[in-house]
Order: C-alpha cells, then structure tokens, then sequence
C-alpha cells in the first residue's frame, strides 16, 4: 500500500475525532497585540490569497471558496477600526462556522482532491491569523483549532508529493501550502516562546 494512504487515512480519522473538537477547550497563552504589524499580515494574507485565486480560475470550485475567503477578510479589515467587540465576534463566527462545516463539505468525496485540501488549508491559516488579532472576542481557539488540521494535511501532500512528483495537481498544492505552513510554523515558535518565558 503506498506510503501516502496512510496520510490521507490519519486526516480523515483527524477531522472525524473528538480530537478536533476538544481544541475548542484548549487555552492559548500565545499573546499578540492589535497593532498595525497584525494589520500589515493580515494584509499581506489578503495579497497571497488574491495571487491563489488566479492559480484556481481553472476550477471553479476552489475559486470560488478562496474567493469567499477573501471577500471576508476584505470586509473584516476594512471595518476593523469601527467595530464593536459584539461585531467583531460576530465576524469571527462566520469563520469558525465555516472551520466546521468546510472539512466535510469540501471532503465529501474523499480526501483524493489533493488541491481542495490545499484549499481548506488556506481558511485554517486565516484562523491562526485572526487568533493573533482577537484572541479576546471569541479567537481564543482559532489557533490549536487550526494548526493541527494545516500540520496534517500539509503531511498528506507532501506524500503524495513523493508517491506522484510529476503530477500537476500535486506540485500546485504544494505551491498553494507554502502560506499555511509557514503561517502555522511561526503561531508555533510564538507559542514556544511564550511558553518559555512564562516558565522563567
């Protein structure tokens, strides 16, 4: 059986398990504050996702998912300054909704879409972004809600990267998670860091 099955296997069990659900309860002691450097990332998000839009304008179906993704988070920078902390929340309920709802929808014929995982990874990545600035008004669980399902379908790419180096589809997903990996890997060197420097 080929190396890359058991990847896609450990994914689909991953989004099906408690624990997925369970890091609704996880605290965060990762601490960002709302300043114009969060702004700027956010902004720069918005920019890489326009770019992956006009790698999908061939289908039509991821398209329009990062399209949706970007008309959000267009509107949510844009009205960030004016506010409340009821509409901000509100904002972001929108975006875990669709952390729930997504994987299912978007996985409904299996996880052999190797670009629609691609895809998804990229509304996790918003999450690890918007815990960052609103940690406080409902945030609190983007970040471990988020990072271990961009881990894991990060790991179901890259082999089936190694199982099929030539395949189109698969050399686009790779390029399409160069964002949510590094978005993930540097929520979890802040965390570290925090951790460290709580313990001194």
């Amino acid at each position: 059986m080929p190396q890359e099955w058991r990847y896609e296997s450990e994914l689909a069990k991953f989004l099906e398990t408690e624990q997925y659900l369970q890091t609704l309860d996880s605290s965060s002691i990762v601490s960002c504050q709302f300043n114009n450097k969060n702004l700027s990332g956010l902004a720069r998000t918005i920019t890489v996702l326009r770019h992956i839009q006009r790698q999908l304008v061939h289908i039509k179906k991821h398209y329009n998912q990062v399209n949706k993704l970007v008309d959000f988070l267009d509107k949510f920078l844009g009205d960030i300054c004016s506010l409340s902390p009821d509409q901000a929340f509100q904002h972001v309920h929108i975006l875990r909704q669709w952390l729930f709802w997504l994987p299912p929808v978007m996985l409904r014929d299996g996880v052999d879409d190797t670009i629609g995982l691609a895809v998804l990874a990229q509304f996790f990545a918003v999450g690890l972004n918007l815990h960052c600035l609103f940690p406080e008004l409902g945030c609190h669980d983007l970040g471990p809600l988020a990072v271990g399902p961009i881990k894991e379908i990060d790991r179901t790419v890259r082999a089936r990267n190694m199982a099929k180096p030539h395949d189109p589809n698969v050399q686009l997903a790779m390029y399409l998670m160069g964002m949510p990996q590094s978005i993930a890997t540097k929520w979890q060197e802040r965390l570290i860091a925090d951790e460290s420097a709580v313990g001194l």
